[in-house]
């Protein structure tokens, strides 16, 4: 399993529609192997050619389907990279102080969970790849 890193690439720009469907719990596993053998902080399924709605954030959350269904403060910008743009920064704004969450675990049951700080940041950007979105549409271009 590898990530895909073309921009352009159909699965990184195509917005997935939400339905649930049984996934191979091994095919969960190979997800979350990849993103922790590229030291990431989550990964979106369709960065690894499965066209599925489904994240992984470190160190073992799957969240099957997330919706992000109420937000919390004021909007945080920070510095974001991402697996598919190698060597790409940008500076995306985010609110970052709470979001709520629905999804499936891997054992498909219904949550709705609290995140904050970088959880919060990190579930965002890897929902954004579920619908077709990158950092670079989101974000303006790094300067040192």
């Amino acid at each position: 399993m590898d990530i895909l890193k073309n921009p352009r690439h159909p699965m990184l720009t195509y917005k997935l529609p939400h339905r649930v469907m049984l996934i191979p719990p091994e095919d969960i596993k190979a997800m979350l192997k990849c993103m922790h053998k590229y030291m990431a902080l989550g990964l979106a399924a369709n960065q690894v050619g499965y066209p599925l709605r489904i994240i992984t954030v470190d160190p073992h959350l799957v969240m099957i389907d997330p919706q992000v269904i109420s937000v919390k403060g004021d909007p945080v910008t920070a510095y974001e990279v991402c697996l598919s743009l190698p060597g790409v920064t940008r500076a995306v704004t985010r609110i970052v102080e709470e979001i709520t969450v629905t999804y499936k675990d891997a054992e498909y049951t219904l949550c709705e969970t609290k995140f904050s700080a970088m959880t919060a940041r990190v579930i965002q950007h890897e929902i954004d790849h579920l619908n077709g979105i990158l950092i670079t549409e989101r974000g303006d271009e790094w300067k040192v």
